[in-house]
């Protein structure tokens, strides 16, 4: 009968675990060590800023450019894990100057405030 532990397969399974967990744990380290992880975000769009408060949602967030003339454009972002105002930056270039344009920072995303609740697709 075979010793399990000193099969060439059980020594393979050691040396793939040991080439995961290193580089692994010296990133980890690295990270905790040497990366300021305490660095302001910088804004989704260039442009003007403002918060406003809802009692029900707290601070929204929003950008806006009032330079150009005509129906205002309210830029939305989508829903998802890592949504912000971000994701119109492309739209709200391509419209400031034309037209009044506006990006919000829907409730929970981006710089506006999260809200001690449960987020779930019903709320959405």
């Amino acid at each position: 009968m075979s010793n399990k532990k000193n099969s060439p397969l059980s020594q393979l399974n050691g040396l793939l675990g040991t080439a995961v967990a290193l580089p692994t744990a010296a990133w980890i380290a690295y990270s905790h060590l040497f990366v300021d992880h305490n660095l302001p975000l910088p804004d989704a769009i260039t442009a003007e800023k403002k918060r406003f408060f809802n009692q029900m949602a707290g601070h929204i967030n929003y950008y806006y450019d009032t330079s150009g003339s005509g129906r205002p454009l309210l830029l939305i972002h989508s829903v998802n894990a890592a949504a912000s105002a971000y994701e119109m930056r492309p739209l709200f270039e391509h419209s400031r100057g034309t037209r009044p344009v506006y990006a919000s920072d829907l409730p929970g995303y981006g710089f506006s405030d999260r809200e001690a609740r449960n987020y779930t697709p019903g709320i959405c």
